[in-house]
């Protein structure tokens, strides 16, 4: 995997491929700040995804097998 340089005085995370696993309180905030950013976020939970999130990013339930694909090509992995 390739790295990409995080740099300035926050961080850029504009085009890197973000998995956000937990759409609990941190989670969310993560999801509204990454897609701000122009990340392209996955979304990971262990329950059905709210409706407010699904038009953030693909969804996908912990145990689905495609997780594994999706986590294996991330950039970085947000845990909530």
């Amino acid at each position: 995997m390739q790295s990409r340089k995080i740099e300035g005085r926050g961080m850029n995370f504009e085009g890197l491929n973000v998995v956000v696993f937990g759409t609990g309180v941190s989670g969310k905030s993560a999801i509204r700040l990454l897609t701000s950013c122009n990340s392209s976020v996955f979304i990971v939970n262990r329950g059905p995804v709210e409706d407010s999130l699904k038009d953030k990013g693909p969804c996908f339930l912990e145990d689905d097998p495609k997780t594994k694909e999706v986590m294996a090509c991330a950039d970085l992995i947000f845990l909530s």
